[in-house]
This record gives structure tokens, sequence and C-alpha cells, in this order.
């Protein structure tokens, strides 16, 4: 099976049937993960992937998700849950104060395989209405979100993508995985010498938003 790296794993309970059958397990990471501060989702999913896969010895999945407004795009990205314990829900509202209440929700799953960063991507257009009292604190736009169409699940909608996007390529990630030697292209963990040694530095080149 593939691990799913989460530290708030309720935000995937209502897709516990589909990761079951994608066998995909959820775990919490074994230690801190990177939240480097940028309005890249590509830079953020990079730095957070690697680091797992640097913990766990082996390739796993991690994800990050947040909103983009349009009044301010592309804040805050990857910055959401920071910048909304910071601000709260009612200082979000006054930023945004005779602004468009526009915004989309992403979520982006990667892992680093082999040096590269493969990543799959959800996108929801909608608009946030502040009337709306959060379910969840930990949450908050869970509710404050209305999706276009506002259909049944919609506020999951840019998880709900990006799983079905990655399962349009897991059986290749599968069998990527569990190569033998699939560990030993995520990190080295006693490199011989210089020259031996595999480029752990390249770049991730791979991963595009769309």
């Amino acid at each position: 099976m593939l691990t799913l790296v989460t530290s708030n794993p309720a935000k995937y309970a209502p897709f516990a049937r589909q990761l079951e059958r994608l066998r995909l397990q959820l775990q919490l990471p074994l230690g801190p993960l990177p939240e480097i501060q940028t309005f890249s989702f590509a830079e953020a999913l990079a730095a957070k992937a690697r680091a797992a896969a640097e913990l766990f010895g082996r390739p796993v999945l991690v994800d990050d998700a947040g909103l983009v407004l349009e009044a301010y795009q592309p804040f805050p990205g990857p910055l959401t849950a920071s910048v909304l314990r910071g601000l709260g829900t009612a200082g979000l509202q006054r930023l945004l104060s005779g602004l468009s209440l526009n915004a989309t929700m992403e979520c982006h799953i990667g892992c680093w395989l082999a040096g590269t960063l493969r990543a799959w991507s959800g996108h929801a257009r909608g608009h946030l209405d502040f009337s709306r009292l959060p379910d969840h604190q930990t949450l908050p736009l869970s509710s404050l979100f209305v999706p276009e169409g506002d259909a049944d699940n919609g506020r999951l909608l840019h998880r709900a993508q990006a799983l079905a996007t990655l399962e349009t390529g897991l059986f290749d990630l599968h069998l990527e995985t569990t190569a033998p030697n699939a560990s030993l292209r995520v990190c080295v963990l006693q490199p011989v010498n210089a020259r031996s040694a595999p480029n752990w530095r390249t770049t991730p080149t791979q991963f595009s938003l769309k």
C-alpha cells in the first residue's frame, strides 16, 4: 500500500472508501514537515514531499491545499492555514471588504520519487459566504467556501478531483514505489563516496499548475 502523510486525517474522512479501494493508507508525519513561506504550491509541495520521503526512507504521498482569492491572486495559496490562524474569519472578511469574494480552492498531492516531484491537482471555483457559520473550527473553509453549483460535497470538490487525477497514474506509482531500489532513489543514508552517490539535489521539473 502507498502511504498518504497528513497531519489532519479528518479532511480525508469522506473519502475513506475511495482510499481503501486505491490502497492508500493515512499516516501522521514522523516529524515536522517544512511549511516554506511561498505563494507557489509547486515549491511548497516539493519541499514537503522531499522531506517526507527522507523521514520515511521511501516515497510517500503528501498534500497541500489552500485558497486563492481572486482579489489577491495568488494569495494566500499555500499560506492559507497561517493566514486564517492570524486573521481569523472576521479578519479575512475585513480584508475582502468591498472586493470580489470569488475564490478557488486547490488541492495538490505529490510524491518525491527518483529525485523528481510527481504531482496531481484538483481545483474548485466558487466564492466565500461569510454568513455561514463554520461547522469545524479547524476547517472553516469547508463552510465558508461555496463552489459553483454547490453540489453535494462540493466543498470537497478540489480534494476529490486531486484524488481522481491521482487514480489515473496510481497503478504505475504503486509499481515504481515497490521497486527494490525505490527508497534508494529517494535519499542517501550512507553514500560510499561523492563520485558514486547520485545527485540528490536535482530540481523538480515535472510539476505544473494548469
